[in-house]
C-alpha cells in the first residue's frame, strides 16, 4: 500500500471529523464528490486507488450507521409511500443485477469487451473478479443514496448540502482554470495533488487535434469533468431564473462553469448545453405566467444568440476543434470506438435479452447499451423506473419548494449525458442528485424556518 499526497492530510483528519465534528464529515463527503482523479492510498498489487470521494463516503456512512444503531438517527423522519416505491425500484434493480452475476457461470459463448481492458481487446464471457467488484460499487452507491435520505431528512440539510455542492464546483472550476493556464503558458502543473490516482489516471494533459488543451481539472478525463459541471450548471441556471439564492457566488459559478465546460472540448459539454436550453426553458416557463408575446421574443432572442454562437465557433480558429467533437465525431477514433461499442452492446442484448451477460462483464460507451448488455431488459427497465420515480417525487415537491425543480433539471440532464457518453454508474454526483431529489420538502421548509443561513426568495408567480 502506498499513501499518496492527499492521504497524508486526509487520513489524520478523518478521525477528528468522525468523533468530534460529525456535521463536517457529511459536508466533506459532498465537497469531494467530483475528485475522481485523486486517491488517498494506492494498492499496486491489485491496481486499485481509493478515490477521495469514496474515502469520505465510507467514513460518513460508517458514522451514520453507528448513530442509527445508538438511536441518534432514525431511518426516516417521515417516509412517504412514494419514497417506499423509490426504494422498492432500487431494490428490484439491485436484485436483477445480483441475478445477472450467475450468467457468466453458465458457460455461454459470447464475445465481450471487459471493463478493465482497452476497447480493442475482446474476450470470451467468463466469471471474473470484475463482476463482483463492479457490483460492489453499485451496492456502495445504493448505500450512499439511502444514507443521503437519512442524513438530509433527519437534519434538514438540503440547502446546506446544495451550498457545499456548488462551492465544490467553484473550487474545481478555479483549479481547472489554473490547470489550463499551466498548459497554455507551458508551466509545470502539480499533477501529484489532484491527478494522482494511477488506477483511474487518463491524463490531465489531453489535447484535441494534437495541440489544443482540454480541461479536466480534478476529474479523470474531460468528459467526466463536463459531466460533473452539468450536474451543477442546470441547478444554478434554474435558481438564477427563479431568484433562489444558494450561495453568494452563484452567478460567477454558473458563468465560469459554462466556460470550463466548453474548454473540455467534449461532445458531452455541447449536448449538455443544448439540453439545458431545451429542458431548462420548459421547467422555468412552465411555472411563470409569461405573456405570449414575451415568450416569442425570448425564443427569438435565444435562437438568434445560438445562431451567432455557432457562427463564431465554426469560423474561429477553435472552430476546427468543435467540428471534431460534433460534425466529424463519428469519423474520429473516439467516435468509431463508441459506435462499435454500441453495436456490441446491442448484439449482446439481443442474444441475452433478459439478464444480459452479467453485471460488469461488458463495457460500452453509453449508459443504455451498457445496461442492456450487462443486466438485460429487466435490469434496464427497473433502473429507469427508479429514475422516473425519483423525478416524479422531485417534480411534485417542486410545486411547494421550487429548488426541487432545479434538482429535477440537473437529474434529467445528467441522465441524458450518461446515455450519451458516461456509461458508468459510479459517478457520485449523479447519486447525490438522486438522493436529494428523493427527499421530502416538508423538512426543507422546517429547516428554512429554523435557520437564518438558508435564504430562498420566490417569484410572486410561484
Amino acid at each position: 500500500m502506498k499513501v499518496l499526497l492527499p492521504g497524508y492530510i486526509l487520513l489524520p483528519l478523518s478521525p477528528f471529523l468522525f468523533f468530534v465534528k460529525r456535521r463536517w464529515l457529511f459536508y466533506a463527503t459532498v465537497f469531494f464528490i467530483p475528485f475522481s482523479a485523486s486517491a488517498v492510498v494506492y494498492f499496486p498489487s491489485i491496481s486499485f486507488g481509493l478515490q477521495i470521494p469514496y474515502f469520505w463516503a465510507m467514513i460518513w456512512l460508517s458514522r451514520l450507521i453507528l448513530d442509527t444503531i445508538h438511536g441518534k438517527m432514525r431511518p426516516y423522519h417521515e417516509a412517504s409511500s412514494h419514497q417506499y416505491r423509490i426504494e422498492g425500484a432500487l431494490i428490484l434493480f439491485l436484485t436483477i443485477g445480483a441475478l445477472s452475476l450467475f450468467v457468466p457461470q453458465l458457460g455461454l459463448s459470447a464475445l465481450v469487451h471487459p471493463v478493465e481492458e482497452a476497447f480493442h481487446t475482446h474476450g470470451v464471457l467468463s466469471p471474473s473478479r470484475t463482476n463482483l467488484t463492479q457490483f460492489a460499487y453499485m451496492l456502495f452507491l445504493a448505500a450512499f443514496f439511502l444514507g443521503l435520505l437519512v442524513e438530509v431528512e433527519n437534519q434538514g440539510k438540503l440547502m446546506p448540502s446544495l451550498r457545499v455542492f456548488v462551492l465544490s464546483a467553484f473550487f474545481c472550476e478555479l483549479w481547472g482554470v489554473f490547470q489550463y493556464l499551466c498548459r497554455v503558458l507551458h508551466l509545470v502543473y502539480p499533477s501529484y495533488i489532484f491527478n494522482n490516482n494511477p488506477a483511474f489516471y487518463q491524463g490531465w494533459d489531453q489535447t484535441i487535434m494534437g495541440h489544443i488543451p482540454r480541461m479536466c481539472s480534478v476529474a479523470t478525463e474531460p468528459s467526466v469533468f463536463s459531466g460533473f459541471l452539468f450536474a451543477v450548471i442546470p441547478l444554478l441556471a434554474f435558481s438564477f431564473f427563479k431568484r433562489i439564492k444558494i450561495t453568494r457566488v452563484d452567478p460567477l459559478v454558473l458563468v465560469l462553469g459554462l466556460l470550463c465546460a466548453l474548454l473540455t472540448f467534449s461532445t458531452t459539454a455541447l449536448v449538455g448545453l443544448v439540453l439545458l436550453l431545451a429542458i431548462g426553458g420548459f421547467l422555468v416557463t412552465s411555472t411563470v405566467p409569461w405573456e405570449k408575446g414575451l415568450k416569442i421574443t425570448a425564443g427569438a432572442l435565444t435562437g438568434g444568440a445560438l445562431i451567432l454562437l455557432l457562427y463564431l465557433i465554426f469560423t474561429s480558429p477553435l472552430g476546427y476543434a468543435f467540428q471534431a467533437i460534433t460534425l466529424e465525431k463519428l469519423s474520429t477514433a473516439s467516435g468509431l470506438e463508441r459506435l462499435e461499442g454500441a453495436k456490441l452492446g446491442l448484439h449482446l442484448a439481443y442474444t441475452h435479452p433478459l439478464l444480459g451477460v452479467g453485471w460488469g462483464s461488458n463495457r460500452t460507451f453509453d449508459l443504455v447499451t451498457n445496461l442492456l448488455s450487462n443486466v438485460g431488459i429487466l435490469g434496464t427497465v427497473s433502473f429507469f423506473l427508479f429514475i422516473c420515480l425519483v423525478c416524479a417525487n422531485s417534480l411534485k415537491a417542486g410545486k411547494d419548494v421550487p429548488i426541487y425543480r432545479g434538482i429535477t433539471l440537473a437529474i434529467c440532464i445528467s441522465l441524458f449525458l450518461s446515455a450519451l457518453s458516461i456509461p458508468d454508474l459510479i459517478q457520485m454526483q449523479f447519486w447525490f442528485l438522486l438522493g436529494i431529489g428523493s427527499t421530502l420538502p416538508s423538512h426543507l421548509l422546517i429547516s428554512q424556518t429554523n435557520s437564518q443561513r438558508c435564504t430562498v426568495r420566490r417569484d410572486t408567480g410561484t
